[in-house]
């Protein structure tokens, strides 16, 4: 049969050699999850235990931009907590007020 010029449409690897596409994906999932089964074996007998976090974070200098961005985050739920606490005091009184008048 003599060929136009034209490419052959490629066929996927599961039909080439047979296997249902379903199979040919586990045995390349199984394949690659056992490797990654041993990898992390080795990986947890070899590596030292992970100290805490305050351990860790004892060690960190933040910069002065982090710490300026705390300290306005800081300010900003110190400003949000006050102006909630007044909105607590102002329920607190119009709740004893109507308390009272029913009284």
């Amino acid at each position: 049969m003599a060929t136009s010029g034209r490419r052959q449409p490629v066929t996927p690897l599961s039909r080439r050699s047979g296997l249902s596409p379903d199979s040919s994906l586990r045995t390349s999932v199984a394949s690659r999850t056992s490797n990654l089964d041993n990898v992390d074996m080795k990986d947890e007998e070899e590596d030292p235990p992970i100290p805490d976090v305050n351990e860790r974070l004892s060690y960190v200098r933040p910069s002065r931009e982090l710490l300026e961005y705390y300290r306005k985050k800081i300010a900003e739920y110190d400003d949000e907590h006050e102006m909630m606490n007044r909105k607590l005091d102002q329920y607190r009184m119009t709740y004893m007020e109507q308390v009272s008048t029913e009284s």
